[in-house]
């Protein structure tokens, strides 16, 4: 799945799970909305408070990596390009530009100052 539908996905999905006024919803909705989650992301959840912090850091980190990719391709860069410039491999941005590998601080500036 591209990243930009996933993050959209489990945007929607985490919306959903905490909206409280689906209470008409049944319990199996939830149950697959969370293990596409997990399966998704790769992660157990083991209570409520986890589930938050995993899914805030998970949305974090791919709206960066949407970002990172958006920068690059607007100012007309590849990525070995971007590679150079950050002084890394061009594996290692198509990495932080799929959400594999966490935005490292020189790609983090790069947005910024996009």
């Amino acid at each position: 799945m591209e990243i930009q539908t996933c993050i959209e996905k489990a945007k929607d999905i985490y919306d959903f799970l905490c909206n409280r006024e689906n209470v008409d919803d049944t319990l199996s909705d939830r149950i697959i909305g969370l293990s596409f989650l997990e399966k998704e992301f790769d992660l157990d959840f083991q209570n409520t408070t986890d589930f938050h912090q995993k899914m805030q850091k998970i949305l974090v980190r791919y709206e960066d990596a949407v970002d990172l990719k958006r920068l690059r391709k607007r100012i007309g860069w590849s990525q070995k390009r971007l590679a150079k410039h950050l002084k890394t491999t061009e594996q290692f941005v198509d990495s932080m530009e799929e959400g594999k590998r966490l935005i490292v601080k020189k790609a983090s500036d790069f947005i910024k100052n996009g």
